[in-house]
């Protein structure tokens, strides 16, 4: 059965400002849902927002061929035509911003903010630029999708600055990356699988910055969907009102059992069980997440086989491996547990074979995705590749500590 998506916004000028330069969408029909906040002060930041909010959907509109096709092929191979798809109507969005900025002389100096989320199926497709934020609420944790690019953040990132350094600094909202600024601008994407009761909260800064991350769930178990938005904007007023605050909430509602939906949060709970991976971000997994490829093993069946070459590295989703040497069985992995590693790095033939005792899940990753996301995103790439440099030399510490054991 489909997965729906609903969701509803409330924007507020807050207590501080005259006029209002956020602006926002939530569109069940389109599937789409839009959070900008406005730069240029006056009238034109109020423009800068509208006018990101129409090209968006706009452009979202434009693509509804391509959407129909994505939302038809639910296979792990789209992901990356989700993404293309996310660039592009965002790309338009910033040019239309750019465009009235260099014809109209008034708009000299605007633009905007976006956090955006786009159903695709049974998937969400995220874009991100500026300092608002997206957050998902599931399980009743909150996790932050994206991150506020700002001279402060990018400082914090970089261990130059602490969080309550980053919080008093009077340069916390100067923003390194805004739509319209100029003809093209690099965007945040994320795909991300969801379930039912899954909440994504879209927010201007006028919002977190007098919310707490881990009061957010808080909020959700404590409101409905519809009702979370002017909640949050009552929190924020109450708080001061120092900002325009926008909020819009995300419902994913379905029937009480969902096997796909049970299924993407296997995948998303392997993956934080992974030694490999659980020291990252929410936001980090799930962009890990997001390039491996699903394959589906019978009991007894045959997964890698010792001395054969390999470049894939296998997490266990569901069921039980058997890792033999020799002919002899060495141990059973679990969901979290990881096989081929190595494959990742270098050409070497397999070590071991690894055997389904069990129906068995697993998700890939190709030496060649894993390169491609060290290109795209460097700072995670040098995080996972670093992981698993950590992850080989516990493995050679232990087998060393074996050999000069007793013997």
């Amino acid at each position: 059965m489909k997965l729906k998506i609903t969701g509803a916004g409330r924007t507020d000028p807050g207590r501080k400002r005259a006029n209002n330069e956020d602006a926002f969408l939530a569109d069940d029909a389109l599937g789409l849902y839009v959070v900008c906040d406005g730069v240029g002060g006056k009238q034109s930041g109020e423009v800068a927002s509208r006018r990101a909010v129409d090209a968006l959907r706009e452009a979202v509109v434009a693509e509804r061929a391509a959407l129909a096709a994505l939302e038809a092929d639910p296979s792990d191979g789209a992901r990356p035509q989700v993404l293309a798809l996310v660039e592009r109507v965002v790309q338009r969005a910033c040019a239309e911003v750019h465009r009235a900025r260099q014809l109209e002389k008034g708009y000299a100096g605007m633009s905007s903010t976006l956090d955006c989320v786009l159903r695709v199926g049974r998937r969400l497709a995220i874009g991100h630029v500026g300092d608002g934020r997206i957050y998902l609420v599931r399980g009743g944790a909150t996790y932050r999708l994206t991150e506020d690019h700002t001279i402060t953040a990018e400082q914090v990132k970089a261990g130059l600055m602490t969080e309550a350094q980053a919080a008093e600094s009077t340069m916390r909202g100067v923003l390194t990356r805004s739509l319209g600024s100029q003809v093209a601008v690099q965007v945040d994407r994320l795909v991300l699988d969801v379930a039912p009761g899954d909440l994504l909260v879209l927010c201007s800064d006028g919002l977190h910055g007098t919310l707490r991350d881990d009061q957010l769930a808080a909020y959700a178990a404590a409101n409905a969907p519809f009702d979370l938005p002017p909640r949050l904007v009552e929190h924020a007023n109450a708080a001061g009102g120092p900002d325009n605050v926008t909020v819009v909430a995300v419902a994913c509602l379905a029937p009480a059992v969902d096997t796909q939906s049970m299924a993407a949060r296997a995948r998303i709970d392997a993956i934080q069980a992974t030694p490999l991976l659980k020291t990252l971000s929410y936001k980090e997994q799930v962009a890990v997440l997001s390039i491996a490829t699903s394959h589906h093993f019978e009991p007894g069946q045959t997964i890698v086989r010792e001395g054969e070459a390999g470049r894939e590295m296998f997490v266990v989703v569901r069921g039980r491996l058997a890792v033999s040497k020799g002919g002899a069985q060495l141990a059973e992995l679990g969901p979290g547990g990881i096989v081929g590693e190595m494959a990742l790095v270098d050409y070497a033939p397999r070590s071991a074979t690894v055997t389904a005792l069990e129906s068995t899940e697993l998700l890939a990753f190709s030496q060649e995705t894993m390169i491609g996301l060290m290109r795209s995103d460097p700072s995670l790439g040098m995080k996972v590749l670093w992981s698993m440099i950590q992850g080989v030399s516990s493995k050679l510490r232990r087998s060393s500590e074996g050999l000069a054991g007793p013997r």
